[in-house]
């Protein structure tokens, strides 16, 4: 993802809780820091493409299994106030080898 795209996606204004209005800037210096844990890296820009973007790595550093991952992910988008996971869980595999919904 370029930083511009990652500055809108934080920004945004619906389902978000709580919404925020981050800098570019900001953006910037945080994702060098999760580039220091290494979540992340820094991909060279596309030919023609005028922007650097940002590929993940966690999976690469936590070593998630595919159920580890659906769930860690419903976590991550749901944030504290999630209470269960059940109908509606994110997929990261198409059945028969991914997540149930129960």
């Amino acid at each position: 993802m370029t930083l511009n795209a990652i500055t809108t996606a934080c920004n945004q204004k619906q389902n978000r809780n709580p919404v925020m209005s981050l800098s570019e800037a900001k953006v910037s210096r945080t994702a060098r820091e999760v580039e220091e844990l290494e979540l992340v890296t820094l991909a060279p820009a596309s030919p023609g493409s005028p922007s650097n973007r940002f590929k993940h790595r966690v999976t690469d550093k936590l070593v998630w299994y595919r159920p580890q991952r659906a769930i860690m992910t419903e976590f991550l988008l749901r944030g504290p106030t999630i209470r269960s996971i059940g109908i509606g869980t994110v997929c990261t595999d198409p059945p028969p080898t991914g997540c149930r919904r129960t």
